[in-house]
């Protein structure tokens, strides 16, 4: 599955919650999605997790919706590329591995060989 999107909406926050392992130690959690939209409908929304094991990735065809995970760690690099990078699409393939890609970007004044 793969569908393109020409805008998006961030959420970033932090939440009280317990060290991973260790549900006796209250620690801050931070929690960030990104919703994918295209003329704005929602197509995919991207979750970041602090945790050790990320959710596993699904479509859900009653909302014909891309739920798809990352680490925090990965959240500024799609940041980057949203701002950067256009047109973008999202993907999830048969594997559920999910994607963000360029599509068909042209080359800029940035990116072309002199």
């Amino acid at each position: 599955m793969f569908k393109e999107f020409d805008s998006y909406r961030v959420v970033y926050g932090s939440f009280r919650g317990t060290m991973e392992g260790r549900p006796d130690i209250e620690t801050s959690r931070f929690y960030s999605s990104i919703e994918c939209l295209k003329a704005k409908l929602t197509v995919a929304v991207i979750h970041f997790q602090d945790s050790a094991k990320i959710n596993l990735n699904y479509y859900d065809p009653d909302q014909d919706l891309m739920v798809i995970y990352f680490h925090i760690s990965s959240f500024y690099d799609i940041i980057n590329i949203l701002q950067n990078e256009k047109p973008l699409a999202v993907g999830l393939n048969a594997d559920l591995v999910g994607y963000i890609n360029t599509i068909g970007e042209p080359i800029g004044k940035q990116e072309q060989s002199h």
